[in-house]
């Protein structure tokens, strides 16, 4: 089980100290420029930047989930598509059906890369397409940053709500979702449960499987 506390631990003192170093330089500032209501006036504005700045900060750390919206729309579009598929060809698609496929080729998927068309439907991961006798797998790793404790919070909450944001679409049908190479049941699982699999301290490998 990932220790999720000292990660967020580590997170709020950091935020604490920096913003408290950010309210006592700007307060000396004022101490010794300003006088009476002045001084009042701007520390009281001084006060209002620093918690507004905090609470910015909250909110990109613990509460807003980089990509993941974004991501779970994508999964659930290709879901359709593959599907449809499935319907007019009588089988899955290979990975060179979405460059040729008028159901699976959305261009917003899509970019350049040393001249070649690169289809990359996960913002910010690198992504591979797997086919298989029977399935189709597409497996992910979100791009991670150590150095950045708001990205790595990000990072570590996508996972978290992972299968939250999956339920929240209708639908998927015929598909199996691993993470750090545990299965498990999207519908069944909490926020509490995806902490036995979500890595806080490393990068989130992602596997989603279409049968």
């Amino acid at each position: 089980m990932q220790l999720s506390f000292f990660s967020d631990s580590d997170n709020i003192i950091s935020l604490i100290i920096f913003l408290f170093a950010l309210l006592f330089c700007l307060f000396i500032i004022t101490r010794k420029l300003l006088e009476g209501m002045e001084k009042a006036f701007i520390v009281g504005i001084i006060f209002s930047f620093t918690f507004m700045s905090g609470y910015q900060a909250y909110l990109d750390n613990f509460v807003k989930y980089s990509d993941l919206y974004y991501n779970i729309k994508t999964i659930s579009n290709l879901n359709i598509n593959i599907n449809t598929f499935k319907e007019h060809e009588h089988r899955l698609p290979k990975e060179k059906d979405f460059y040729l496929s008028g159901f699976l080729n959305d261009s917003e998927y899509f970019q350049i890369e040393d001249n070649k068309k690169i289809f990359n439907p996960i913002s910010n991961s690198d992504f591979i397409i797997k086919d298989n006798f029977d399935s189709l797998s597409f497996i992910y790793t979100k791009n991670y940053d150590k150095t950045s404790f708001i990205k790595t919070g990000q990072a570590y909450r996508y996972c978290l709500n992972f299968s939250s944001k999956l339920n929240e679409s209708s639908n998927f049908k015929n598909i199996k979702i691993s993470i750090n190479g545990k299965d498990f049941d999207y519908k069944k699982a909490t926020i509490e449960s995806m902490k036995d699999i979500c890595y806080s301290d490393k990068p989130n490998h992602y596997k989603i499987t279409f049968f």
